[in-house]
């Protein structure tokens, strides 16, 4: 055949005698002299039919070798067809790369709720209630507060189906009554189908019980009527500083600058016929205004607002950012503006024990940021300017930070893959630095910059964590793995705490501070002062200790308790350590300006359940004694209405911000699986036993026991029924086992809170 070389041909043993080869003459091969040599009378010699002289040939058998290859390829084909069959019947189960068999709950893929009408809710290993459990309570536990978190929200509804002439007044105590129209229009429909088929703008609080019984119906509405219904131009004034103090300072989602010099159109009045009116940045107007207001102290907001409350107040501004947002046609035309806007007006209100309120805010968000190319490095771009870069890098990481933020409460995997982002990290120069008109020669870091950045750089190492974690089985090596990304993020975070600590030392106080009235000075002043900078360390050191409350649920699942103490023996302090400095921040009054972050969006659900697990287990000694001080100042510090979360105080009242009956349910939780643990130690579970300030409970910086002498702090002693509120213990659930066999079985619960 054409194309195929021919086979080489073996060499052939010479049949002549060696002379006669050698000198390639005719030889007769007679034996045992040829003709030639007896003629010359000279000696014959033949080769021994082998032309490599006496090297003998090797006969190697291969049988058996081949018989096992065909033995092991055969028991391949014969486990590939049963897995093929096991995958028709539903009884499928993998394998890992070390070749053993691996079921789901040795792969540890979480939990999965089933209810009715096709309701589910997932949760991973990660979330806070699968720290730990009773494995004969699991499946029931869990699934009545997936149930009561998460279950379906129509039989709230169910009133707006009521005939018009039904009496609203016999329906007693309902939480919710069916609307009352005013005209005959569709308003009805509209609020029903924004009920059914949900809204891509949650509800503001429910601040009191009224605020159950009305729900409106959202309209748009025109340029003339935002304009009009703003507040003087003295109030935005206020509200605006509000803003740029408390939340712009640790989240800038635009250029505080220009935001401050083109805000002037609008506090002083405008004309809505003007062509130049721009609908996009009214819309982040608005926002300001709400957040400003949603964050103000009630004493500042009792001036700047006489008579009126600050329930009352947010509910009106948030309705208005929303009308505001709607009129620009957002998402469907978006613009950096709006964008900012949406991310202000859907999270001022987020809450830990009630994440996936956001979770849609995040799907959305992050559409519309790659719409506006935002998931690319601006500098690729030719013709954005210094500042346009900054502003879509800081919308960008602000949006990765809170969908990393919402994963690790809600225990899912993060929906921004942060290991194919191309945008470069953030700048730490003052805003102001390249604003025109001022001086360009200072380029020292401002302390925003320096929070800012070290919080992005939290959150992309702790996606990283969330990654390895809801992988199919967490393992010593990813145990190794996620260690190294905590003591990365700890180092990290200890240079910056360090790093503002001397920027702290070269700053004036803040009275003397104050000798600059024009908006670039007090902007300037606003973004390093000496209070941010306590703030500042006191945030980040708190993330540094998260991580480890983040790890609790998937070790304690997969049994690694004791590997994580060899590997990493401060692993349950970092949990101390974070809901100690968490509870130490909500008690200073000077940090008010960032309460509605810590503790208003943030609680330390997982720090508290890790504690309470770990105390099932210890001794009663001094750290256990102080461990149960730090847990019940937790609950004490949820006031009256204690399942609304840890809160802040000002002049002595409590700073409420109300939680959904769903976001309840996980306080509810908490509160019963520390009453086991407490019975368990033969404590009573109804009183809590702690001094009233967090300085008061013993535990240095890194969460372990201080030297101490005696400790003479007054202890609160308040039993929980008397706080008001509280329904009591689930009987049922309680005196499930009590005796001295009461055991945990380590491997429930865990994520972790957020910034």
């Amino acid at each position: 055949m054409s194309g195929v070389a021919p086979a080489a041909s073996r060499p052939r043993p010479s049949r002549s005698c060696q002379r006669c080869a050698r000198r390639k003459v005719k030889c007769d091969q007679l034996r045992p002299r040829c003709s030639r040599c007896v003629h010359g009378d000279l000696e014959c010699r033949y080769e021994n039919g082998n032309r490599y002289g006496n090297q003998q040939l090797t006969f190697i058998d291969e049988t058996s070798a081949v018989a096992a290859d065909y033995a092991s390829l055969h028991g391949k084909v014969r486990r590939l067809d049963g897995m093929l069959r096991d995958m028709g019947s539903g009884s499928y189960k993998q394998e890992d790369s070390t070749g053993s068999s691996a079921t789901p709950q040795e792969q540890d893929i979480g939990h999965l709720y089933l209810g009715s009408q096709s309701d589910s809710r997932y949760v991973s290993p990660d979330f806070f209630a699968l720290i730990s459990q009773e494995e004969r309570l699991l499946v029931a536990g869990i699934n009545s507060l997936l149930q009561q978190q998460y279950g379906s929200n129509l039989e709230l509804h169910a009133s707006v189906f009521e005939p018009e002439n039904t009496d609203l007044d016999a329906c007693g105590d309902q939480d919710l009554r069916r609307p009352s129209w005013t005209n005959g229009s569709n308003s009805g429909t509209i609020a029903l189908t924004a009920q059914l088929c949900g809204d891509m703008f949650p509800p503001p609080p429910e601040w009191t019980s009224e605020d159950r019984t009305t729900r409106y119906a959202a309209r748009l509405t025109s340029p003339g009527e935002l304009l009009d219904g703003l507040p003087s131009g003295e109030q935005c004034e206020a509200l605006i500083w509000i803003y740029m103090e408390g939340y712009h300072t640790i989240s800038p989602l635009f250029h505080g600058p220009s935001f401050l010099q083109d805000v002037r159109r609008y506090t002083g009045g405008n004309d809505p016929s003007n062509p130049n009116l721009d609908l996009h940045f009214l819309a982040l107007f608005t926002a300001v205004l709400f957040a400003g207001c949603a964050i103000s102290s009630r004493k500042r907001l009792g001036e700047i607002f006489p008579g009126q409350t600050r329930e009352d107040l947010s509910s009106k501004f948030y309705q208005g950012a929303v009308r505001a947002i709607r009129l620009t046609n957002f998402p469907q035309s978006p613009s950096l503006n709006t964008l900012a806007s949406f991310i202000i007006t859907d999270t001022i209100y987020l809450r830990e024990e009630q994440p996936l309120t956001c979770c849609s805010f995040v799907g959305l968000a992050t559409r519309v940021a790659q719409m506006l190319g935002l998931h690319k490095d601006p500098a690729s771009f030719p013709d954005l300017s210094a500042i346009d870069i900054q502003v879509r890098r800081q919308l960008w990481w602000s949006l990765v930070a809170i969908d990393v933020q919402v994963a690790l409460a809600a225990g899912l995997p993060p929906i921004i893959d942060c290991t194919t982002c191309q945008v470069q990290e953030l700048s730490e120069l003052p805003e102001d630095l390249h604003h025109p008109g001022m001086p360009s020669k200072d380029h020292q870091k401002s302390i925003l910059g320096v929070i800012v950045r070290g919080k992005v750089e939290f959150y992309r190492k702790a996606s990283r964590i969330l990654n390895v974690i809801h992988s199919n089985r967490f393992s010593r090596e990813d145990l190794d793995h996620v260690l190294s990304l905590i003591h990365v993020i700890k180092s990290d975070l200890d240079a910056r705490i360090q790093e503002i600590a001397e920027m702290e030392a070269t700053l004036a106080s803040p009275a003397e501070m104050m000798n600059g009235h024009d908006d670039m000075s007090m902007l300037r002043q606003s973004q390093s002062n000496p209070v941010l900078a306590q703030f500042g360390k006191a945030a980040l050191a708190l993330l540094s200790a998260k991580p480890y409350a983040i790890i609790q649920g998937p070790v304690r699942r997969q049994k690694l308790e004791s590997y994580l103490n060899e590997k990493d023996p401060q692993a349950i302090a970092g949990c101390r350590k974070y809901l100690h400095g968490f509870l130490k921040i909500t008690q200073r009054p000077e940090f008010q300006p960032w309460h509605w972050r810590w503790p208003g969006q943030h609680q330390p659900l997982h720090s508290i359940m890790a504690l309470i697990i770990d105390l099932s287990t210890c001794s009663d000694d001094t750290l256990a004694r102080e461990t149960r001080k730090l847990v019940d100042l937790a609950i004490y510090m949820c006031g009256p209405q204690e399942n609304n979360g840890i809160q802040s105080t000002e002049d002595g009242h409590y700073d409420s911000r109300p939680l959904s009956m769903a976001g309840s349910k996980a306080w509810e939780f908490i509160r019963e699986t520390r009453s086991k643990v407490w019975i368990k130690a033969g404590l009573d579970p109804v009183v809590l036993t702690c001094p009233e300030r967090a300085e008061d409970i013993h535990f240095d910086g890194e969460g372990g026991l201080m030297e101490s002498t005696m400790d003479f702090t007054p202890m609160v002693e308040v039993p929980m029924d008397l706080m008001g509120g509280w329904h009591g213990l689930d009987e049922d659930w309680l005196n499930a086992d009590v005796d001295d066999n009461f055991t945990f079985d380590p491997s429930l619960f865990f994520t972790g809170e957020s910034m």
